[in-house]
């Protein structure tokens, strides 16, 4: 748990367990910082919708606290613009920050400690509902928290120049890139990313906007907002300094730091090229790219298709909060699941109790797709099949994905087994784990023919960008059809490959009517016998994986060594 609440003596309260105006600090144990708990009383002067001045504020209010050692300190002080952002989800608006812990808080602007340089007659402030920073007159009047707690060291005491191109944050343990890039749109960085190095490393990444915000200056220095003595930015020049982060808001824009003014928001469009700084974890291995550890192979354009690169050197990609685990790459958050089973009626009430607690500070939970709940799959382990960000939460059993299987009269839902990483229909009135998602950059679900282009042999998936033979080729085996593969120019193209089981998964149509699991339109040749498909995947480095087109069901039994078996030639487009 990564807040605790304290009583206004400073003992702890059990979370959940506690009435709201018991409450008296909220502690961020992450951070080390404990914030105040506002009052619901209008006649305290702690009332949650008071507003001060900046002067109000910072003086005389901070003062009182203090005077009667509120929660049992007297070192309650304005809190920094970094230390306000770290309340803010950047995971929805409507409000920004985490409901559940900040209870007495609004959905308004709020103080911060330092002066907006450029024009010193106002101050900053951080609008809880949406989550952006703009300056504000002082005389206006804001909403104010308290913090107390160990400040932020100084720039010289947390920068040092490594003399190879990278600055290190010894505060946050984190490394940069020192020198600053030429403009790039979203997609283009990621498209980038896999094959970029810098001293050594290739687990650069786009940082979030709390990094972000880590490296810039308040007090602007120089008439700069940028900590000049580290980070160089010679090659931007204004109006436009928008920096973009990896946090994205409704598909089309990312969240941006404006270095010309010090603003910052969700406005950067994904497709204008923007100003970017990379960023690493020191902590994280020097050499080639991980494998990310949801097994996903793609990396996502704004427009939901695959980006084509060298999936081989990819960073891990995931994020962990209280609530939920989030691929940064996917744009899925995966709810931390309890040891609960579920009907499916009971796991749809579930969700449905999710979003009307803004769980995780979004309504926007849904049950998973096969696909979506397939991509933390780790193939290469078993009981449970997961990577080791969900193990804690995830048990070998079967999970519910919101397909359906129609040939049983809607009487079963497909769900994962992750004993192993297959597949099967389960009776609706039967107990299975559940996994709530939220977010996404693609639509999974949406299998009709507007997402298919079809031209000269080959079919092309305009949502993965992945490009599938139509034809069959003859049965082989695993190592005949490699053989085939690397030797063979088909329909073209000689950069064909036998696809992973997260690629092959996408032909199936889960909800078939009349158990045609694939689409006939696009592959009309598919053969109604000898219709296991095979996967790279192995299990026990005897058996590959693969999919029956006949039933839609997958598994780990095709012969790897001595099986004669059908492939789905496919290559990135």
């Amino acid at each position: 748990m990564r807040y605790k609440f304290l009583d206004k003596d400073g003992k702890t309260l059990l979370v959940g367990k506690c009435q709201d105006d018991a409450i008296a600090v909220v502690n961020d144990i992450q951070t080390g910082l404990y914030w105040e708990a506002k009052s619901f009383n209008q006649n305290d002067s702690r009332y949650n919708q008071r507003l001060m001045t900046w002067e109000e504020f910072t003086g005389d209010y901070i003062a009182q606290l203090n005077e009667i050692k509120y929660g049992g300190f007297d070192d309650w002080r304005v809190p920094s613009k970094d230390e306000l952002r770290s309340l803010i989800t950047y995971r929805g608006i409507n409000p920004a920050y985490y409901t559940k812990y900040f209870m007495t808080l609004t959905p308004d602007d709020y103080w911060c400690g330092s002066t907006y340089a450029q024009r010193p007659d106002c101050g900053w402030v951080i609008n809880l509902n949406i989550g952006a920073t703009t300056a504000k007159n002082k005389t206006l009047p804001s909403c104010g928290v308290a913090v107390r707690g160990k400040a932020v060291p100084a720039a010289k005491d947390r920068f040092v120049d490594n003399g190879d191109g990278t600055i290190t944050d010894k505060y946050l343990n984190l490394m940069w890139q020192k020198e600053q890039n030429e403009r790039m749109s979203y997609s283009q960085v990621l498209k980038m990313l896999p094959n970029y190095e810098l001293a050594g490393y290739r687990d650069w990444r786009l940082p979030t906007m709390h990094e972000l915000s880590s490296i810039f200056d308040e007090s602007y220095e120089n008439n700069s907002w940028y900590f000049d003595d580290f980070f160089k930015h010679e090659k931007l020049e204004p109006p436009i300094l928008q920096h973009i982060t990896s946090n994205l808001f409704q598909d089309t824009y990312v969240w941006v730091i404006n270095f010309n003014f010090g603003y910052d928001g969700y406005y950067g469009e994904k497709s204008i090229p923007l100003a970017y700084r990379l960023v690493r974890n020191c902590t994280s291995a020097q050499d080639d790219f991980q494998m990310p550890p949801n097994g996903q192979k793609e990396i996502y354009s704004p427009e939901g298709t695959i980006i084509d690169i060298d999936f081989s050197r990819r960073a891990v990609s995931y994020g962990e909060i209280d609530e939920y685990i989030w691929d940064m790459k996917t744009g899925i958050a995966y709810e931390k699941s309890s040891a609960k089973n579920y009907t499916l009626e009971d796991a749809k009430k579930h969700v449905a109790d999710l979003n009307a607690k803004f769980y995780g500070g979004t309504n926007n939970w849904r049950l998973p797709t096969v696909d979506e709940l397939r991509f933390i799959v780790d193939y290469s382990k078993k009981n449970p099949a997961v990577f080791e960000n969900f193990a804690p939460y995830v048990k070998a059993d079967f999970y519910w994905t919101v397909e359906e299987h129609l040939p049983s009269n809607r009487e079963r839902n497909w769900a994962v087994y992750f004993g192993y990483g297959c597949t099967v229909p389960i009776e609706k009135n039967q107990h299975c784990g559940c996994i709530a998602i939220s977010g996404g950059y693609q639509n999974l679900a949406d299998k009709s023919m507007a997402r298919y282009t079809v031209s000269d042999g080959v079919v092309i998936d305009n949502y993965t960008k992945l490009m599938w033979l139509q034809d069959e080729l003859p049965p082989m085996t695993y190592a005949e059809y490699e053989k085939y593969l690397k030797e063979n120019e088909i329909a073209g193209y000689n950069d064909w490959r036998i696809p992973d089981m997260k690629e092959l998964s996408t032909l199936v149509l889960r909800e078939a009517e009349n158990m045609e699991w694939f689409n006939r339109e696009l592959f009309p040749h598919i053969y109604e016998n000898k219709s296991f498909f095979i996967a790279r995947e192995t299990f026990n480095g005897m058996f590959n994986w693969g999919v029956n087109m006949i039933f839609a069901y997958d598994g780990y039994y095709a012969n790897r060594l001595a099986g004669v078996y059908r492939i789905k030639p496919v290559r990135n487009f």
